[in-house]
C-alpha cells in the first residue's frame, strides 16, 4: 500500500510511504465495516470477504498479494448490507421506517422486506419496502392508539441469492422501538 504524505514543517514537499504500517489500518477498518454489516461472521469469513473482493482475488501473487481491497464489495460479499440504524418518522397513526440497503453484487429490489411484531403479538407482519431513492427504502406501519412498542427486522437478497437478515447475531434479532411521549424511538437490539 502506497500513501502520499505532506509534512510541511519537516519537508515542504509531498513524499511517498509504503508498507504494512499504512495498509494494516485500512484492512482493519474494512474488517470493522464488514462486521458492522454482518456481525455474525467469523474472523475467517471476514478475511475471506476482504481477500475475495480485492483487485487481484482471481490471481494473487507474491508481489501484490490479493491486491487492493474493495471495501464496498467486501461489506456485501456475504449478502446485502443495511444501514446500522433505521430512520423513524412518527405520524398520527402511522410510523414510517426508512433504511439504506445495497449490494455490490446487485440487489433484488423486490426482496427488501421489513418484519414487524406489535405489542408482543407472536404473529409477525411482513411489509414490502419501497425504494424512494437509490438504495433508500421506506415502509409505513399502521398503528393502533394502544400500540406503544414494536420489534422490527429486515431481509434482502442479492443477485447471487445471498440473503441478509438485519439485525442478527450478537447484536440481537430485532430492533426494539418504543413510543416515548408521542414519538417512536429505537431503544435497543434484542
Amino acid at each position: 500500500m502506497w500513501n502520499a504524505n505532506y509534512l510541511p514543517k519537516i519537508r515542504p514537499e509531498f513524499g511517498w510511504n509504503h508498507g504494512t504500517s499504512l495498509s494494516a489500518p485500512i484492512a482493519a477498518g474494512i474488517a470493522a465495516l464488514v462486521l458492522s454489516a454482518h456481525p455474525d461472521l467469523s474472523s475467517r469469513q471476514v478475511i475471506n470477504a476482504i481477500k475475495n473482493s480485492s483487485s487481484k482475488s482471481s490471481n494473487p501473487d507474491n508481489l501484490y498479494g490479493w491486491g487492493v481491497p474493495d471495501a464496498e464489495k467486501a461489506v456485501s460479499y456475504f449478502g446485502p448490507s443495511f444501514s446500522n440504524t433505521p430512520i423513524l418518522k412518527t405520524y398520527k397513526n402511522k410510523l414510517e421506517i426508512k433504511t439504506y440497503v445495497f449490494s455490490s453484487y446487485g440487489l433484488i429490489k423486490s426482496s427488501v422486506d421489513m418484519y414487524v411484531l406489535k405489542n408482543n403479538n407472536p404473529k409477525e407482519e411482513t411489509y414490502k419496502m419501497k425504494e424512494i431513492e437509490n438504495n433508500y427504502y421506506s415502509s409505513l406501519i399502521n398503528l393502533q392508539a394502544k400500540e406503544d412498542a414494536i420489534k422490527i427486522w429486515f431481509k434482502a437478497k442479492d443477485d447471487r441469492g445471498n440473503t441478509t437478515k438485519f439485525p442478527s447475531g450478537i447484536l440481537g434479532e430485532y430492533f426494539i422501538i418504543q413510543k416515548i411521549n408521542v414519538e417512536f424511538k429505537i431503544l435497543n437490539y434484542e
